[in-house]
């Protein structure tokens, strides 16, 4: 029974460390991009790549971060699930770093549509119609996986570099089996 046990131990912490695609040294020129109640998102390169880091904001109370890492880990396999042009594609989780784990996403350099709504040139009503197209595909997309997302707002709709409109921030969402 203890062997079992052992085992089964093993075979739990490796599945856990299977999450993580890598250590925060591996990223370079982290760069923080915005803020927002959770979390702070840092842009990096890694593999020939630009990524995102939503890396938890710390000084919190170990309850505090114990929940905030189940809550992230939540959030990677909602979004791991979903494969959409108009979803935020995410890589896995990053071990280390001030809070300890981040967040690992696709980087959409263009900024939020909240940001560009309220810019002093905001966007041309054709390419806002574009942007609320690309989110009903999102939205019609989940909805069809059997995800929530519970936090539909103009900050959590980024655009990449072509301006194409990704829904973000899965950190509220919930999963159903029904509609």
């Amino acid at each position: 029974l203890r062997a079992e046990l052992e085992a089964t131990q093993k075979a739990l912490a490796a599945a856990e460390e299977s999450l993580f695609i890598a250590n925060w040294s591996a990223f370079r020129n982290a760069k923080l991009v915005g803020r927002g109640g959770f979390a702070e998102v840092f842009s990096a390169d890694w593999r020939e790549q630009q990524v995102a880091l939503k890396v938890p904001r710390i000084g919190l109370n170990k309850h505090e971060v114990l929940k905030i890492e189940r809550d992230l880990r939540l959030e990677m396999k909602r979004l791991q699930s979903l494969d959409h042009i108009n979803v935020v594609r995410c890589l896995g989780l990053v071990k280390g770093g001030t809070a300890g784990i981040a967040l690992a996403m696709s980087y959409c350099g263009g900024g939020s549509v909240h940001e560009l709504l309220y810019s002093e040139q905001p966007p041309a009503m054709p390419e806002r119609l574009r942007w609320i197209a690309g989110l009903a595909h999102a939205l019609a997309y989940i909805h069809g996986q059997g995800v929530l997302h519970m936090d539909v707002k103009p900050e959590n709709l980024l655009l990449n570099d072509t301006r194409e409109v990704k829904l973000a921030d899965f950190g509220l969402s919930k999963v159903t089996s029904t509609f």
